[in-house]
């Protein structure tokens, strides 16, 4: 009886090898799909809409939808505005904020998220050819994401705009930066 048991096991253990062996000598069929809409894999939507307010006009991207706006807030600030961005693949939404304020009898730099950007090692001052520096400032911040702030002049106000996102958008957001600033008209 016991050699009879042995013989079972061995048998069935020999049938096990062999089918293992058989179906890892199988070829490996692979379906290959084409996908339409690959994220990450497009090209920028540098679509605009127009935004205006009290002061001023411009196209902003079409992406950003308004998340909040304070009017009336009085000096130094007469306008704050927070737009953002639908969510992409890494759950991090673009940012668009715009203050409008009383300037200072200084100018630019007698405000304060200037002399904020101006001290902090993190913001790097910056020259672009489509901002000339009689139109104002700009600071870049790219140690956590990227960050865009534009400070304009125009009479008796300036404007701040900041735009931020991930740290491969920089490029996207100059371009959409430089959109802005062109684009804008005074009221």
């Amino acid at each position: 009886m016991k050699r009879r048991v042995t013989l079972l096991v061995s048998l069935v253990v020999v049938a096990f090898v062999v089918g293992v062996m058989h179906w890892s000598n199988q070829p490996v069929v692979t379906k290959l799909t084409v996908q339409q809409n690959v994220k990450g894999a497009d090209t920028p939507n540098y679509a605009l809409k127009t935004y205006q307010n009290a002061y001023f006009a411009g196209q902003i991207p079409a992406r950003f939808a308004n998340r909040s706006s304070t009017s009336g807030v009085g000096k130094p600030l007469f306008l704050q505005q927070l737009f953002a961005a639908p969510a992409d693949v890494n759950l991090y939404a673009d940012q668009l904020a715009i203050a409008v304020g009383a300037l200072p009898a200084g100018g630019l730099n007698e405000v304060a998220d200037v002399q904020l950007r101006s001290r902090t090692p993190a913001y790097v001052p910056q020259t672009f050819s489509w901002l000339t520096s009689t139109q104002g400032i700009a600071f870049e911040r790219v140690d956590q994401g990227y960050e865009l702030g534009v400070f304009l002049v125009h009479d008796q106000r300036y404007v701040t705009i900041v735009l931020s996102g991930l740290s491969d958008k920089k490029t996207q957001l100059t371009h959409e930066m430089q959109q802005l600033v062109h684009s804008i008209t005074w009221q």
